[in-house]
């Protein structure tokens, strides 16, 4: 496969939009500057802001009736996650996808996570047992009705849950950190027929293996679902090649390119990630 090339920043006069989902709001009893990061880094995860677009920060500040200032702050958050790249003389624009960052994130949120849930076996009771099978119930129903963000806040609302059960829930915010990239992939590949279920069923085996305390079975049921986003990575850079650098550090172990017949039926992204 050839490499995408690397695109240069778009520039305003383009006339793209740089705001927020029209639904973005501040709550006036919470900290300003926490929800303006959240607001946006949701907004650049879910690919309503996408790789290359830019970011105002006078648009954002009018849009939520904050000053620049949290704005700011916000986006200096978000270009030390690599999310946003600044450019002195042309402004600030969305980073596109960095292989090697994705491949970090997974690496960190692996470490991570699968040692939590190790440790949520030995601590899970009916409590948890009903908030697992409650976010279950609600996300059969998301993937009823393909409402991709509703299911990705409920999928984030799981794995949190299992740092709680774990005991360590400031883990979970560690890991959300470091899994920034990895994220704006698997918002990507979500869409494809098929991958909901495929969660759904990974969280429910991953759920059984909390219930039955056999660490094991949670551990690698969590390894393959954690995998599966990052062994599609090459048939998501063809459909959206556009989003991703080509920068591909040579000791990064890549899973090789898909074959076309071993893709699930009817599998397409959609280009125009709306």
């Amino acid at each position: 496969m050839s490499k995408p090339p690397h695109r240069r920043p778009r520039k305003k006069a383009e006339g793209i939009d740089s705001s927020l989902p029209p639904n973005a709001a501040i709550d006036p009893r919470r900290s300003r500057s926490a929800q303006v990061y959240d607001l946006v880094r949701e907004a650049i995860v879910s690919l309503w802001l996408k790789p290359g677009q830019p970011v105002s920060e006078k648009e954002i500040a009018s849009q939520l009736g904050v000053s620049r200032t949290p704005v700011r702050e916000a986006l200096m958050r978000l270009s030390d996650e690599g999310l946003v790249e600044v450019f002195r003389q042309s402004g600030t624009f969305v980073s596109p996808i960095k292989l090697h960052d994705v491949y970090e994130g997974l690496l960190a949120r692996e470490a991570l996570e699968i040692a939590v849930v190790r440790q949520a076996t030995t601590r899970f009771d009916r409590r948890f047992e009903d908030r697992f099978q409650a976010l279950l119930l609600r996300q059969r129903e998301c993937a009823k009705w393909n409402d991709y963000d509703g299911f990705h806040a409920l999928d984030e609302e799981f794995h949190r849950t299992i740092s709680e059960c774990s005991g360590t829930p400031r883990i979970w915010r560690i890991i959300v950190s470091a899994k920034a990239q990895l994220d704006r992939v698997r918002r990507l590949g979500m869409r494809a027929p098929g991958k909901l279920e495929q969660i759904i069923q990974q969280h429910e085996t991953i759920v059984a293996g909390l219930k039955s305390g056999n660490d094991s079975l949670a551990a690698n049921a969590l390894q393959e679902h954690l995998n599966a986003t990052f062994a599609t990575i090459r048939f998501l850079m063809d459909e959206n090649s556009a989003y991703f650098t080509s920068e591909e550090p040579a000791s990064m172990p890549m899973p090789a390119s898909p074959l076309r017949n071993d893709r699930p039926e009817g599998h397409q992204v959609d280009k125009n990630y709306d």
